[in-house]
């Protein structure tokens, strides 16, 4: 009954109240709602309600909500019977927007002739829903002393009862959900803070998000100093916050127009008009758009989090503080000592100063110490003179394995201890990353490809030429042979290059006008083609970036890390320095082993085989993605000179293919590097050839007429049309990039002819999976330990061995009947467009059929 009141008085408080408070706050904006936006922002420094916090601040808390908002009640009655009181009805407050009726009305106290019914409900309903609200839920609080009064033993049987020591055990450490994830939900709300609305004020919590992801990707501690910056960011929100609110006032947004620079340069916006003709009607300014509503949400969120965690780490470093200071004896000491008046247990001198003594309770048939002088008591309480480390506990009873662990931290013997007792069987275990893990460990070091790719699709995404850098960067990394050392070495300049990028659209993303921060230079050159693009929603376009930016943070961290594991390891080899993240990553894990334990971790057996097995399957069919991807860049859109020379790229490689299978294979590589070079020239000069100066340009160099140009493929699309136009060349480098890069080699190995290939894979597979069993008998202890994962690699296994029989039989369905195919795609292409050129079809057609 008692964990169940709790429980509820928690929901309530930390849930329906902010509800109730908020709500006051967000529809009518006055002092006294001025007020309970103070109680908001105070409501997650105090603790839960409970017996001991209902006697301190939070009790004291909701005494002062409840006292304000009756009182509040009150003066609405007062006010309505002082104006009654004074006929005619509200000439005591004089006319509208008059000095004495725009005090009033600000404050809270207004009058309600010729005012809709909504309207007074809206004014005045808040007091008493917070008001009643209150009223009953302190009540509800009040009993939870009723149920939570501690119960003490009444007789010497209720002594050795087992719920008895069990309510008397050492406090527990509470490990908050929010504790794993809280440095990472702040610098997502901090980013949220200062891009929803991007202004000089918010610039703070932007500023602070940067400096946060960049700290982090050079592979540095967010350490004990985070604490001091949330801190400050507690202060800085809620003053914030707190000027937002009063800037909704009438006499704030007289004094700082809500259109001057001022108040758009800091982010001051009036979201509420006042009109004197209506004053009490709650009426928007017209160009207030969602994220200026949205944004104050954001820094509440911000404000809400970080005052939740700086409590929640509060009350940890004084649960440790508990633990490591006091032991099961002393605790069990100290709550004994709290005895309630109506506890029949008599209380003795537990402590003598001049004694040292030690009051403990416990059965009766416990032995004392020999080398200590017992005295029992006739009540059951025993007193050793010895000093408080030295008394033991008994195991079943009060926990003296937690005194035990506990010490043994001290000593740092525990974790030897452990490792001692595990023995060999902890062994297998611990060489073998998790699937999660080794998931994990391979995005990272294939960090790289993703930030290639997404430099690419950054430049097509906002064309202009600062991200026509990020192109030709992206580019140049793809050319080069070491194209992951160049990335991983690159990585500082382009995280720096990124975030200029973003520092770029945030200023222009303020609400500044054209005058104020221009987007075109006294000249008439248009800087939206440099990338000073004004959007209409800002906060829109900096998160698709921030995700851009994450890649290069992820890449810049993974090179920072693996230079610090190759310089504490002393080698300069790429090859090496993975083998020494490796050697590094088992030290940590594996502790104190000895050097023969110290080995390379594997990935996990059931990751590698998934792993494989997918390299397999692209290996063998991501050529055809390749001929897909061919054929899309070749017939969409209208025939011009570029696409000609894709197609006639395919029908060379697929006609090289039919006559030579041997040449086909050994020219393969070179037909891929140049592809790949075509198809970033032709990117290039697409993506050049739409900025504005650039055809003429071209006209004006090469004395090339407009309609050649366009006949070769050059030709400007609309700002809707770019990323569609652009989208089907990079993907296709993307394709080509990847094929050449990853696959091919696997693909060459995979079509191989060789005479003895039947007897070769035979004896590798018939090695493989002998190497297999010995492989599984010994993770045999792995895997009892983790029969999940068995569980998944038997239908992970099964599910290979249907793949493999269903491609056998629509391989062998498709040399079957693909003439038949073939036949009737002839006589279809014969039939829709007769044409002397398709009458070749049918005769060839007619020819084959006998």
């Amino acid at each position: 009954m008692a964990d169940g009141r709790t429980f509820v008085c928690g929901l309530v408080f930390r849930l329906i109240l902010p509800i109730f408070l908020l709500a006051a706050c967000v529809f009518r904006f006055n002092g006294l709602s001025l007020v309970y936006a103070c109680c908001l922002l105070l409501l997650p420094h105090l603790d839960t309600p409970s017996v001991q916090s209902m006697k301190g601040h939070t009790g004291r808390y909701l005494l002062f909500v409840l006292g304000s908002s009756v009182l509040f009640c009150a003066g609405h009655l007062i006010t309505q019977v002082i104006l009654l009181a004074t006929p005619p009805y509200g000439t005591i407050l004089g006319p509208a927007c008059g000095n004495t009726e725009k005090v009033a009305r600000q404050l809270g106290f207004q009058r309600f002739d010729e005012t809709p019914f909504p309207n007074i409900v809206r004014l005045i309903f808040p007091d008493i829903a917070v008001a009643s609200f209150l009223a009953m839920f302190f009540l509800y609080s009040r009993n939870l002393d009723r149920d939570q009064s501690p119960q003490l033993p009444r007789s010497q049987s209720d002594l050795h009862s087992n719920d008895f020591y069990s309510k008397f055990r050492p406090p527990k450490l509470n490990f908050s959900p929010l504790m794993y994830v809280e440095k990472l939900l702040v610098i997502i709300l901090t980013a949220a803070a200062g891009i929803t609305h991007p202004s000089f004020i918010s610039l703070v919590y932007f500023a602070i998000f940067l400096g946060l992801a960049t700290w982090w990707s050079c592979y540095r501690v967010i350490g004990q100093w985070f604490e001091y910056l949330r801190a400050a960011i507690v202060g800085y929100s809620g003053t914030h916050l707190l000027l937002l609110y009063l800037y909704q006032f009438q006499f704030m947004q007289i004094e700082l127009d809500p259109t001057s620079f001022t108040a758009r340069f800091l982010g001051l916006t009036g979201i509420i008009d006042y009109n004197c003709d209506d004053p009490l009607h709650l009426k928007l300014h017209s160009d207030v758009d969602w994220p200026v509503m949205l944004s104050p949400f954001f820094i509440l969120a911000l404000y809400w989090v970080c005052v939740t965690e700086i409590r929640q780490a509060s009350k940890w470093k004084e649960t440790v503080v508990e633990e490591e200071e006091g032991t099961p004896q002393t605790w069990l000491r100290r709550t004994l000592s709290k005895r309630t008046p109506g506890s029949s247990l008599r209380r003795t001198s537990a402590m003598r100063a001049e004694e040292d003594r030690v009051a403990l309770v416990v059965p009766e048939d416990y032995g004392a110490p020999e080398d200590a002088d017992t005295e029992i008591e006739p009540d059951g309480v025993i007193t050793h003179e010895t000093d408080p480390e030295d008394v033991p506990i008994p195991e079943n009873k009060v926990g003296t394995i937690h005194e035990k662990i506990h010490q043994q931290r001290k000593d740092g013997t525990f974790q030897m201890d452990q490792k001692e007792e595990d023995g060999a069987g902890n062994k297998d275990l611990d060489s073998f990353r998790t699937p999660l893990m080794t998931m994990f460990v391979f995005i990272m070091k294939q960090s790289y490809i993703a930030s290639l790719i997404v430099m690419m699709a950054w430049s097509i995404t906002y064309h202009s030429w600062l991200t026509f850098v990020l192109l030709i960067w992206a580019c140049v990394v793809w050319m080069c042979r070491s194209a992951r050392r160049i990335c991983l070495l690159s990585s500082p300049a382009f995280v720096f290059y990124a975030e200029v990028l973003l520092i770029i659209q945030f200023v222009y993303g303020l609400n500044l006008t054209e005058e104020e921060l221009p987007t075109k230079s006294r000249s008439g050159y248009n800087l939206e083609e440099i990338g000073l693009i004004k959007y209409q929603h800002t906060c829109l376009h900096l998160t698709a970036k921030i995700l851009y930016t994450l890649m290069f943070w992820l890449t810049l961290r993974q090179h920072i890390w693996e230079k610090k594991i190759v310089e504490e390891s002393g080698l300069g080899e790429e090859e090496d320095a993975l083998t020494a993240i490796f050697k590094k990553e088992s030290e940590e894990q594996m502790g104190s082993r000895t050097s023969s334990e110290n080995q390379e971790r594997e990935d996990s057996e059931l990751m590698k085989q998934m792993g494989n097995y997918a390299v397999q399957v692209f290996s063998k069919y991501w050529i055809f993605v390749c001929a897909g991807m061919f054929l899309l860049v070749s017939l969409s859109g209208k025939v011009v000179m570029y696409r000609i020379l894709y197609m006639a790229l395919f029908l060379f490689f697929i006609i090289c293919y039919q006559l030579s299978y041997t040449t086909w294979r050994r020219i393969m590589r070179t037909f891929w590097w140049v592809v790949i070079g075509y198809s970033m020239f032709v990117l290039i000069l697409l993506y050049t050839y739409q900025f504005k100066s650039v055809p003429q340009f071209w006209h004006n160099k090469t004395h090339i007429s407009f309609e050649l140009l366009e006949d070769l493929g050059m030709e400007q699309y609309s700002t809707v049309e770019l990323f569609q136009k652009m989208l089907a060349p990079t993907t296709f480098l993307v394709v080509c990039i990847l094929q050449l890069h990853f696959f091919h080699h696997r693909f060459l190995e995979i079509t191989k002819i060789d005479p003895f290939a039947d007897d070769d894979d035979d004896t590798g597979q018939e090695s493989g999976g002998s190497a297999r069993k010995v492989s599984e008998e010994d993770l045999m202890t792995v895997l009892q330990r983790k029969k999940w994962q068995q569980v998944i690699q038997d239908i992970f296994y099964q599910i290979g061995v249907w793949y493999k029989q269903l491609t056998i039989i629509i391989w062998r369905m498709l040399e079957l009947h693909f003439l038949k195919v073939l036949f009737l795609t002839m006589i279809l292409v014969a039939i829709i467009e007769v044409s002397v050129m398709n009458l070749m079809f049918l005769v060839l057609w007619s020819l084959a059929i006998p």
